[in-house]
C-alpha cells in the first residue's frame, strides 16, 4: 500500500503549484488595492498637505522668485522713507516733508 502512482504525485505538484500561483496572484491585487486605497486617503497636492498639517506649504520657484522680489522692493520702500524722514530731521522744510510723505505712503502700500 505503500507504492504510489505517478499520476498521484504529478496531481499533487500540479495542485501545489496552482495553490502557489493563485495565493501569489491574489496577494499582488491585494497589495494593488490597497496602494490605490491609500493613494486616495492621502492629499493630492501641497495645499491639501499643508491644510492637513496646518502649516505653510513651500512656494514653487516661481513663487519664490516673485516673493523675493517682492521683499526686496519693499526693503527699498522702506529705505527710501527712512532717508526722506533723516533729511526732514536736517532740515524741516515743505519740500522734504512732501517727498516724505509720499516716500513713506509708498512704503506702507498706499500708492502701488
Amino acid at each position: 500500500m505503500s507504492s504510489e502512482s505517478p499520476r498521484s504525485a504529478l496531481s499533487w505538484i500540479f495542485i501545489i503549484a496552482l495553490g502557489v500561483l493563485l495565493g501569489n496572484g491574489l496577494s499582488g491585487l491585494t497589495q494593488r488595492l490597497y496602494s490605490q486605497y491609500l493613494m486616495h486617503q492621502f492629499p493630492s497636492s501641497l495645499e491639501e498637505l499643508g491644510k492637513l498639517f496646518g502649516q505653510q506649504v513651500s512656494m514653487t520657484p516661481a513663487e519664490h522668485k516673485r516673493q523675493l522680489a517682492e521683499n526686496k522692493t519693499q526693503s527699498q520702500l522702506n529705505a527710501n522713507c527712512d532717508y526722506w524722514k533723516e533729511q526732514v530731521d536736517q532740515k524741516d522744510n515743505g519740500q522734504n516733508r512732501a517727498f516724505r510723505d509720499m516716500a513713506c505712503a509708498r512704503a506702507k502700500g498706499m500708492y502701488r
